[in-house]
């Protein structure tokens, strides 16, 4: 399925996430492992509470972590970003970004409809490509986006790791 990010980057693959071999990377099959684990299989909505992550168990892995948390209002805004995530995808774009269906930069709008996509489907997504970076030209990066619901059973958080490699 197209979700506009593909056009962020160069030979970018973007494909829902359903079996562990997908990836290729040790931080997203960590965690990719994790949340399939902990889903809530037997539920209307198979992803796992929030309550139940513990960034203490992951926490090689939490600089290249981010949460978004959808907002009253329907949009997204970043919640916590890993040091490296901010180092691969540029701080000034992350650290204030508000991510919306009409936003006016097509990436922000193109996220927004992604990461809404993750929430209506309950499904994790897999990011496979090369980024163009701020300062270090292109990076390869494998990226999983993992949906997670409230104590009320509503998919409002998704959990990315952000991995590049040679």
């Amino acid at each position: 399925m197209a979700t506009g990010l593909e056009e962020m980057g160069r030979d970018a693959i973007v494909e829902p996430l359903k079996v562990v071999s997908q990836l290729s990377q040790a931080a997203t099959i960590d965690i990719f492992q994790w949340w399939l684990q902990n889903r809530d299989a037997q539920s209307d909505c198979p992803v796992p509470y929030w309550k139940s992550f513990d960034v203490i168990e992951f926490a090689t892995y939490s600089n290249r972590m981010s949460v978004s948390e959808r907002q009253q209002d329907g949009s997204f805004k970043y919640k916590l970003q890993g040091e490296h995530v901010l180092d691969v995808l540029g701080r000034d774009r992350l650290k204030h970004m508000d991510v919306r269906g009409d936003h006016e930069e097509v990436y922000e709008r193109d996220l927004f409809h992604y990461y809404d996509m993750i929430c209506k489907e309950f499904m994790p997504h897999v990011f496979k490509g090369t980024l163009p970076t701020i300062d270090k030209g292109h990076v390869q990066i494998e990226s999983v986006d993992l949906p997670f619901k409230d104590e009320n059973g509503h998919v409002n958080k998704i959990l990315s790791i952000v991995q590049d490699f040679k």
